[in-house]
């Protein structure tokens, strides 16, 4: 009797909780998936210049690129335009349409870097995302830098932006955002994006790229300046949004095919484009360390080196007289021994990923390139530039050896333990 009451209330006991467990369970199944889900690209439009006039035509192609987008992501776009009618908004572009989903009361100035952080911050509270991309669209001088944000109209210019101030489709004069700025607070946000695209000149380089390695896991542009009309963003969008782990090598791709097969007064062009696995941007500053102490004291030499741009200083020396942005590889190639040229290259093919760049064909320029200065060869190109500092920049406009010190580059490097 005793044992038949024992397995009775056994029996019970294991029936309430199988009940118990089952009414759990259910509960939980009941209960929405708050868990953020696909992609948030945030493409920052920095128009309020003389691209405002462009930037039309990259609008309509977002639009088209963006029709095949799935519903967890969002292609969201911070625009800036030259306009004293239309104050900075912010729209999502999904559908074939565009929405303006936040209009600012003021006109803000988009080259200011906590403008950035704040307007980053709006986009993944309101579009949560498992991961986020970010677009930077507007003018751009590769690393240079003064302060953080300045008025200086002349002189070097300062990495991204050009906010005129003025609201003149006319005007380059006015405020820029430096790139460790950009670092700073994009960091401040709490995200690493999986990609920042920069469709701007002259980005990738290896300063850049190291100074936003705690800000984004890849970075994708070009040492060169690139054409005044972008990227053709009806055939890039989709692969901001790709899922592959060589998603970069479709933008870049898509981008050289584009300018391809079209002619530009009879010519047509490459874009030296390139992906940079930031992972290895401190491997590759360690890499550097011996590759400095081989280069010749007290100067380099610079002579048939591949640049991908030339500032206009000192004045009237005309811009190919004072290259600048030099390629990373090809100018340790041409001053260290065939070792240390080759160690390095090997870190440079670490970092950067993939690389495309038709030697056929020249990259768009305004003027700022003598190509008859060198000579373009894929096995000299890492397509990604290296600031080296030279004699002619200690006289002059040009203050480029002193500059490069506010970079992080310069100390974490050892550059500036070989050149004071």
């Amino acid at each position: 009797m005793h044992q038949k009451y024992c397995e009775m209330k056994y029996l019970l006991t294991m029936i309430c909780l199988l009940a118990a467990f089952s009414s759990c369970g259910s509960d939980h199944d009941d209960e929405p998936d708050i868990t953020p889900k696909g992609r948030t690209v945030l493409m920052y439009v920095s128009a309020e210049n003389t691209l405002n006039d462009f930037f039309d035509t990259n609008l309509a192609m977002m639009v088209k690129g963006a029709r095949s987008l799935s519903k967890d992501d969002h292609l969201i776009a911070f625009v800036d335009r030259a306009s004293t009618t239309e104050m900075p908004y912010i729209a999502e572009i999904t559908d074939g349409t565009i929405t303006k989903v936040k209009e600012f009361a003021t006109d803000i100035t988009a080259s200011d870097p906590r403008e950035m952080r704040d307007i980053i911050k709006w986009t993944a509270a309101n579009y949560p995302a498992q991961d986020y991309g970010l677009v930077l669209w507007g003018h751009a001088s590769g690393w240079l830098i003064e302060d953080s944000v300045t008025t200086r109209s002349g002189g070097p210019k300062r990495a991204f932006g050009i906010d005129n101030g003025t609201n003149s489709p006319g005007s380059d004069r006015g405020k820029w955002m430096n790139t460790p700025s950009m670092a700073k607070y994009i960091t401040e946000t709490g995200i690493k994006f999986k990609f920042i695209f920069a469709d701007i000149c002259c980005f990738q380089c290896v300063e850049n790229a190291y100074e936003l390695r705690n800000a984004t896991e890849w970075l994708i542009g070009s040492p060169a300046e690139i054409p005044a009309y972008g990227a053709p963003y009806d055939a890039v969008v989709p692969h901001f949004f790709s899922r592959s782990t060589d998603f970069y090598k479709g933008i870049i791709d898509e981008y050289e095919k584009a300018y391809a097969n079209q002619q530009y007064g009879g010519t047509t062009y490459s874009v030296p484009l390139s992906a940079v696995r930031t992972a290895e941007m401190e491997p590759l500053a360690q890499a550097a360390r011996q590759m400095w102490t081989a280069m010749p004291q007290p100067w380099p030499s610079a002579d048939d080196v591949i640049y991908y741009f030339g500032r206009y200083t000192p004045a009237g020396a005309g811009y190919d007289r004072n290259p600048i942005f030099y390629d990373a590889l090809d100018i340790v190639k041409a001053n260290t021994p065939e070792t240390v040229a080759d160690e390095w290259q090997r870190a440079l093919s670490n970092a950067v990923a993939y690389s495309s760049f038709n030697t056929s064909r020249e990259w768009m320029s305004a003027g700022h390139v003598n190509f008859n200065a060198f000579t373009l060869d894929s096995r000299r190109m890492a397509v990604i530039s290296m600031f080296v500092p030279l004699e002619c920049y200690e006289s002059g406009g040009a203050q480029y050896n002193k500059m490069i010190s506010h970079m992080a580059w310069h100390t974490a490097s050892g550059l500036a333990s070989v050149y004071k």
